[in-house]
């Protein structure tokens, strides 16, 4: 199985601005350097550039110039091997094409020496126009450095250059427009191409290094650097043609470049194939850009015969057959790439002996060539020569060093040809030969002594065999001789011949039978397909009473039918007797009487009638219980108003409703029967009825009810009461105390019964014993009515159980209180209670502290008059006035009482101090153990006073204002208790041997109620949808912070009094707890917020559909929902589960569903309009006349808008349209044109709005 290199076919069409067409033609001359002015003869070993047409060394090209000298490689040298073809100087290449291929240096390590290849055009390049340049470029593998920098420069004009041939070098100075950047390293062909915009009149080409080597990057290859210390590359196939670059090449794995050119080279194709050889994979390479160092990834397609996979690329040689085979790839870019695969049956070659000892070669094709195993003397010319001597070999430096080889000459044994032809005769002595035959096939033979006499019988010839049938046992096939192979499709055993019908397959296979004498027979075996048996009856089921059925045979007619289970058949036609074979299942054979017989099967059911007679019922009374109906047969269907269960013909009145229902019963199948039933039902009597009250006393009138359902019934009552039958009037004084039930029954066909529950009770008085006024500080009192067991209310009254009235509590003026016994014969009675202010007994003194001498003082009475004043420790004074007799009363501490005498008399004190004021007087200070406490809390105090009498301070009086006790004479008392919240003064008084001192210190105790705080919230709602919100308010009393949590809420907590609107999206029951908090303590309280689950309403997945074409929007999930659609375009009903659109445009419905609970979902879905963009040009058409493919219509679907021109090879237009229907008949300008390729150009606008454009050729034929 042989390679070589594909060949490149360049399909790039380039449009020009002025609608100019060019064909991808190559405007270099002697592009792969095949054309010389003499042949072999002109071309000097390491000069032959001289000899070189339309290409030069960009200097004055003379044979005594050896500076910048590229290098043409021929196989003309390759016997001296310095530019011979493949093994040269500078290392092993096979040209791409042809038979030559140039060289230049891109580096030397001594200096920037440069060598460049300067080509022509055959037209100059056209300003604007682009341009795909291509060269095929390869690292000669015998240098040491690979670099970069292979560049190409174009110019207007021949360059001549003249280069110093001595260091220092320097490169041509010229800058390259095209450049490759990276280092190239490959020593196989790669295509480096760039896309070149022309600036106009460009006529030359030149290749090579234009940079130095301090701007040059290299890579070491691993090579010596003597004698070819260089960078150096061959090039072959250079190209300059219009078009942007598009090219494809296609590789066949397993042999490298040499391989193919030496094996296949002048042969007529590109690779060879046995026809027995398995399948292999062909690739697509693309070529290297080289402005961005890359080559493309390439995808396309396969064609030709023997391809198997059009995306692999498959090719199958015993699929291709025997023969030279065309395989295309062409790329989704529109590149394309040819390769010629030869496919030879590859014989056995077989060799007998004559009986005058002549050889003879049969099998195969000839010419035959004969080789003898011999010893032959060989004299090294070139590298491989060499090798094979075990030399080795010097490449020199041409034409200094010529190269050279370690050994002069060897003897080696190898094949030398001694004949040609069917039959020769065989050198003497001759032990080993071999023959190879025209189509490459060879066969080596070691020992002749081995071989068969030609007379012996060699005969092959297969016994015919078939045709069979593909369900045919499998045969052994036999020949007239014995001990061959067989093989071919359905050969399961190589050596017994073994032909299986089934695994060869339906068909014509070809099998071949050898012997190893080398005769070979081949024969067709035909496997036909089983007949087509194929039949069936209308139904699978039939009654007793239906008509005989008769089959469809759909397959081969003219077989025979069978029925088994004794059942009746027409053997011919297939009727099935139904009454002959009756009740059962059975199955009909069909046997076909065709080449192959086959047979099929069909299943039947033969079935007795059934009888759906329905049994009467009702009529029913609308609250009558459901009942099951029957009928004659079971296993029907019940359906009709007021069937809750189809299986069990449950009926039920009061689903069904009042009136006349129509009942059907259906027995289903090919036997089965309906009857129908028509169920009345009667309305319902209702009792329903009320009294206006449960609960009566037995003063009460009697009562009456009230009837709001049937009236014309009958009233009873139980327990002895008194009732009139017809009007329900209860005699509550003739039924007495009690609990009465009072049923009241309507008459008629479907009566009616309800209760009414009556209690009778006894009646109370709720007088209340008149009681006051009080003064405001008078003690509380229990009030009192005549029937106990009520309750009490208003203001004062501070136990409503036991009528508890605090004057205090209730303050000054006049209160209604009320004294209510509830009950249905339960009293009330109200009562005005005064309160009276106490008197008011303000006075005072001028001072609180007088002298012996001083003047004996009056009081100030600011209060109410006429009241007595009194003193205490022995003081004197006057109960009228109120004058204190200070001598009298001498030095010490007095208390002053007033007492009124008004209604609510009241009493206040006043403390004082006479002194002798002749010696210090003591000072009064104190202090208390707290001064902020809470309500009922007790404290201490502590005397401070000072004093300088003699014994000191001899008594001490305090007074506790709003505290118990209320004064005290203990130096330092203790558990004074203050019940009261409020502000109190605290007043002491110290008296010594010298006098009386007192501190008075206003509002020095604080008593705080203390009270922990309560907590309370309300909500805006305890029931919401998932996703809702809810705003909470706090009603908390006394509280200072406040920590509230909400379950499954956002947000979780919150520390804020009021903490607003609070969402929840997670269903259930849900906690919200809140936690208040003062100086005096905690308090919480918690309460749940129901969260519903909304229906969630699904429209499923997004659809695409083709423009026109309309759909059902369904959306489910929703029960009994509402809904809303939006848009509401192209719908067929915005407000309903099911709408049809027909949409223009791909677009997205909203629907919003609110359910039963008032929740809210929504989805969305959307509908992608598909229009079906298609564009295509055929690339050949027959203008001949003939009705066949005789116009050039551009094809498509949905199309638009379109623009479509024609153009010959020289740009000209020879046609155009806008119209799909409107083709080319092949003519221009009244003429019919002759066979040729023309190019085609469109620009289409599809419905959807996308663009196109497209070019490509068409082949007009005839």
């Amino acid at each position: 199985m042989l390679k070589i290199q594909s060949k490149i076919v360049l399909f790039s069409l380039l449009f020009l601005l002025s609608n100019f067409y060019s064909y991808a033609q190559n405007l270099v001359l002697n592009p792969s350097f095949e054309q010389t002015a003499n042949g072999c003869a002109g071309i000097i070993p390491a000069e032959g550039m001289i000899d070189l047409i339309d290409w030069d060394n960009v200097s004055n090209n003379t044979p005594a110039d050896t500076c910048s000298t590229p290098d043409l490689f021929s196989t003309c040298n390759a016997s001296l091997g310095v530019t011979g073809v493949p093994s040269n100087a500078l290392g092993y290449q096979c040209p791409r094409t042809g038979e030559k291929y140039a060289g230049f240096i891109t580096y030397d390590v001594t200096g920037s020496y440069r060598e460049y290849l300067q080509g022509k055009l055959s037209t100059p390049l056209q300003a604007g126009q682009i341009y795909c340049v291509a060269m095929f470029v390869s690292l000669a593998d015998g240098v040491p450095f690979a670099t970069n920098n292979i560049g190409v420069h174009f110019a207007n004009t021949h360059q001549t250059w003249n280069a110093p041939c001595f260091s220092p070098f320097t490169p041509v100075p010229l800058t390259p427009q095209l450049n490759y950047t990276c280092v190239f390293t490959d020593t196989t062909w790669v295509r480096l191409q760039w896309d070149y915009v022309a600036v106009g009149g460009e006529q030359y080409i030149i290749i090579g290094n234009f940079f130095n080597n301090g701007a040059t990057t290299t890579a070491n290859t691993g090579q010596p650097a003597f004698p070819n210390p260089f960078g150096y590359y061959y090039v072959d196939d250079v190209s300059v043609e219009a078009g942007s670059c598009c090219q494809v090449d296609i590789q066949i794995a397993g042999n490298t470049d040499c391989d193919s050119w030496l094996a296949d080279s002048g042969s007529g194709y590109d690779a060879s194939f046995c026809v027995t050889d398995a399948s292999i994979n062909l690739t697509a390479t693309s070529a290297m850009n080289g402005a961005t160092c890359s080559s493309t990834p390439v995808s396309g397609t396969w064609s030709g015969t023997g391809i198997t996979n059009a995306s692999l690329g498959t090719f199958n040689p015993s699929v291709a057959g025997s023969g030279v085979h065309t395989i295309t790839f062409t790329s989704t870019m529109g590149c394309a790439d040819t390769v010629s695969i030869n496919v030879n049956s590859c014989s056995v070659l077989t060799v007998c002996k004559e009986s005058n000892g002549d050889l003879t070669v049969s099998g195969g094709t000839g010419p035959y060539t004969w080789d003898n195993w011999a010893t032959t003397t060989i004299t090294p010319a070139n590298q491989t020569d060499c090798t094979t001597c075990g030399g080795t070999w010097n490449p020199g430096f041409p034409p200094i060093v010529p190269p050279s080889c370690s050994v002069s000459s060897c003897s080696t044994p190898g094949y030398v040809n001694f004949a040609t032809g069917t039959t020769v005769t065989p050198p003497g002595g001759a032990t080993q030969i071999q023959v190879t035959d025209g189509g490459g096939n060879v066969l080596e033979i070691t020992n002749l002594s081995t071989l068969p006499n030609c007379s012996a019988s060699c005969d092959a010839t297969i016994t015919a065999a078939g045709p069979f049938c593909i369900n045919a046992a499998a045969v052994n096939l036999t020949a007239a001789e014995t001990g061959g192979t067989w093989s071919g499709p359905g050969i399961t055993n190589a050596s017994n011949g073994t032909f299986n019908p089934a695994t060869a397959g339906v068909g014509s296979h070809t099998i071949t039978y050898t012997l190893g004498c080398g005769d070979v027979d081949i024969e067709t075996i035909v496997v036909n397909a089983l007949d087509n048996a194929v039949f069936s009856y209308a139904s699978g089921s039939y009654c007793l009473t239906d008509a005989n059925p008769t089959p469809t045979i759909t397959g081969l007619a003219g077989g025979t039918f069978t029925i088994n289970n004794s059942g009746v058949i027409n053997a011919s036609t297939g009727v099935i007797n139904i009454a002959g074979s009756g009740v059962g299942s059975y199955t009909v054979t069909y046997t076909t009487n065709g080449t192959c017989p086959n047979s099929a099967t069909f299943n039947v059911t033969i079935t007795s009638s059934t009888d759906a007679t329905i049994t009467q019922a009702g009529p029913f009374c609308q609250n009558a219980t459901a009942i099951n109906l029957s009928a004659v047969s079971p296993g029907g269907t019940w359906t009709g108003t007021g069937i809750t269960d189809g299986t069990l013909g449950t009926f039920n009145p009061t689903t069904a409703g009042v009136g006349n229902h129509v009942i059907t019963y259906t027995i289903t199948g090919a036997c089965g029967a309906v009857d129908t039933m028509t169920i009345v039902v009667n309305p319902s009597s209702d009792a329903s009825f009320t009294y206006p009250s449960g609960s009566y006393c037995l003063s009460d009138p009697n009562p009456t009810p009230s009837i709001t359902g049937t009236v014309g019934g009958t009233f009873t009552i139980n327990n002895s009461g008194v009732i009139n039958a017809s009007t329900g009037v209860i005699n509550l004084s003739g039924s007495g105390l009690g609990s009465f039930v009072v049923t009241y029954t309507t008459s008629g066909a479907c009566p009616d019964t309800n209760t009414f529950n009556i209690t009778i009770t006894n009646t109370t008085n709720a007088t209340i014993t008149q009681a006051g006024p009080f003064c405001q500080n008078a003690s509380t009192v229990n009030l009192s009515a005549v029937s106990p067991g009520g309750t009490w209310s208003g203001n004062g009254i501070t136990d409503g159980t036991t009528g508890t009235f605090n004057p205090t509590t209730a303050g000054v003026g006049s209160h209604v209180i009320t004294y209510t016994i509830s009950g249905s014969c339960g009293s009330v009675d109200t009562m005005t209670i005064v309160v009276n202010a106490t008197d008011n007994p303000a006075f005072s003194y001028a001072s609180t502290s007088f002298c012996l001498t001083d003047a004996n003082p009056t009081p100030i009475i600011t209060g109410l008059a006429g009241g007595i004043f009194t003193i205490n420790n022995g003081g004197v004074i006057n109960a009228s006035t109120g004058l204190i007799n200070i001598t009298s009363s001498g030095t010490g501490s007095f208390t002053v009482t007033y007492t009124t005498n008004g209604s609510c008399p009241n009493a206040q004190t006043f403390n004082i101090t006479i002194n002798n004021c002749t010696n210090p007087l003591p000072v009064a200070n104190f202090a208390a153990s707290q001064t902020n406490i809470c309500e009922g809390a007790c404290i201490s105090f502590t005397d401070m006073s000072a004093s300088s009498a003699v014994g000191g301070i001899t008594s001490w009086a305090w007074t506790f204002t709003g505290a118990t006790p209320s004064s005290s004479i203990s130096q330092n008392p203790i558990n004074i208790c203050y019940n009261t919240p409020g502000t109190y003064q605290v007043v002491l008084t110290v008296t010594d041997a010298n006098g009386s001192d007192d501190e008075t210190k206003v509002g020095y105790i604080t008593v705080s109620s203390c009270t922990p705080p309560t907590a309370g919230f309300v909500m805006g709602d305890s029931t919401i949808c998932a996703g809702e919100c809810v705003v909470f308010g706090n009603t908390s009393v006394g509280a200072t912070s406040w920590q509230w949590t909400f379950e499954n809420g956002t947000p979780l907590s919150s520390t804020n009094q009021n903490p607003g609107s609070v969402c929840f999206n997670v269903a259930g029951t849900q906690e919200v707890k809140l936690i208040v908090s003062n100086s005096y303590g905690v308090d919480s309280i918690s309460n749940t917020i129901t969260v519903l689950e909304p229906q969630q309403v699904i429209l499923g997945n997004d659809t695409s559909i083709q423009w026109g074409q309309s759909v059902s929007l369904t959306a489910t999930g929703v029960i009994n929902g509402v809904y809303t659609w939006s848009p509401d375009i192209d719908l067929t009903c915005s407000t309903c589960p099911n709408p049809i659109s027909t949409p223009e445009e791909t677009i997205t419905y909203t629907v919003i569903t609110s359910d039963s609970n008032g929740c809210v979902s929504s989805d969305n879905i959307t509908l992608f309009v598909k229009y079906d963009n298609v564009i295509f040009v055929p690339n050949i058409f027959s203008p001949n006349g003939d009705g066949a493919n005789d116009i050039l219509f551009v094809r498509g679907k949905g199309v638009a808008e379109l623009k479509f021109f024609i153009y010959d090879r020289w740009g000209e237009k020879v046609f155009e349209t806008t119209r799909l229907d409107v083709g080319w008949d092949g003519t221009f300008r009244g003429k019919v044109m002759n066979k040729a390729v023309f190019v085609y150009y469109l620009e289409a606008t599809f419905i959807d709005g996308s663009e196109v454009t497209q070019k490509g050729d068409i082949t007009l034929i005839k």
